[in-house]
């Protein structure tokens, strides 16, 4: 009777064990894919009518001519996100988030025609209703000659002024949003939280990816 129950013990503790590993392999390959660390699509010109898998097929037709790259003083992408921390399993930490237990992030980095660029990163986590010091790390850059002239053309090529939010907007507590500043306006981009954007927003988030990893950064502060 002893050799049942340590045998029936040792079969509970074993599946323990291989759900808890299943379960953390499930919650890392989602932060994995969730914070852009997963296979990223080539993007083509808009004129090829290619793209990343889910971006629109064809290019979206122009509605009238914006404002030109020379004008653009600005380019900002802001990602942020929310979880639970007291959720048990990878498929609640996105739910029943409430002010005793959540930990968030943001990340904004910014493009001046100046030739600079900073970087902010913030998190921030409230456990059982103690909130943990708040913790945000500053870099600053400078670009190299006519690289910021290079994404504002991107940016203007794929007519950024008329460029709509995007459709694939979930109910997930993520915000990524691409902001323009040029001269005599400002205009700002809902994108998509699950990888799914029109050609040209894809184009644009592509070229601003791309330059954030060629430049040398700086820490500021933390």
């Amino acid at each position: 009777m002893p050799d049942k129950a340590g045998k029936l013990m040792l079969a509970v503790g074993v599946t323990a064990l291989v759900t808890a590993v299943v379960l953390i392999g499930v919650f890392l390959g989602y932060l994995y894919f969730r914070d852009g660390y997963g296979p990223v699509p080539t993007i083509t010109s808009p004129d090829t009518g290619k793209g990343p898998p889910g971006a629109a097929s064809k290019p979206r037709p122009r509605v009238s001519s914006g404002p030109t790259a020379s004008e653009i003083t600005t380019i900002r992408f802001l990602e942020s996100s929310m979880g639970n921390t007291s959720a048990i399993n990878p498929a609640g930490l996105l739910g029943n988030i409430n002010v005793q237990n959540f930990t968030s992030s943001s990340r904004t980095v910014t493009f001046f025609a100046d030739g600079t660029a900073t970087r902010e990163i913030t998190t921030e986590s409230t456990v059982n209703g103690v909130k943990a010091r708040p913790k945000l790390d500053k870099f600053t850059a400078t670009l190299e000659p006519g690289k910021f002239a290079s994404l504002a053309q991107v940016i203007a090529d794929n007519d950024f002024a008329n460029e709509p939010d995007s459709k694939d907007i979930t109910s997930l507590p993520i915000k990524k949003v691409l902001t323009i500043t040029y001269s005599g306006g400002e205009k700002t981009i809902i994108t998509g939280h699950m990888g799914r954007n029109t050609l040209e927003t894809a184009a644009m988030l592509s070229a601003i990816s791309e330059l954030e990893k060629q430049i040398a950064w700086i820490r500021s502060s933390s």
